[in-house]
């Protein structure tokens, strides 16, 4: 609503009919404005708060519990790993005339 304030009528009925609706709208932002600062202080508060850091046990349990159930149906769901077979590989022996060398690695280390 924008208003000339250098040119405002004359009929007092118009006038408090304007005031009360510009009364109305201020309240109105004004009340708008104190919710808003109270959501911000609410988040502020979870976010940097002394009980931000602090996370309830059982919560921590029930999330965890929740995500071995989700992840369980997903397995449960996807088909098995297929692997394709593979033909035997065919190579040539190596030949005759080169050196071999046995080595025995000892695993027990």
């Amino acid at each position: 609503m924008h208003l000339d304030l250098n040119n405002l009528p004359q009929d007092t009925a118009l006038l408090h009919r304007l005031v009360r609706d510009i009364t109305g709208l201020v309240e109105h932002r004004d009340g708008e404005i104190t919710r808003l600062r109270q959501i911000i202080k609410q988040l502020q508060r979870a976010q940097y708060g002394r009980r931000s850091e602090r996370l309830d046990p059982d919560q921590l349990v029930l999330a965890l519990e929740e995500l071995d159930t989700d992840i369980a149906e997903i397995i449960e769901s996807r088909p098995g790993p297929q692997v394709a077979e593979r033909a035997p590989v065919r190579r040539k022996p190596l030949p005759d005339h080169l050196v071999r060398n046995e080595l025995l690695l000892d695993t027990r280390t």
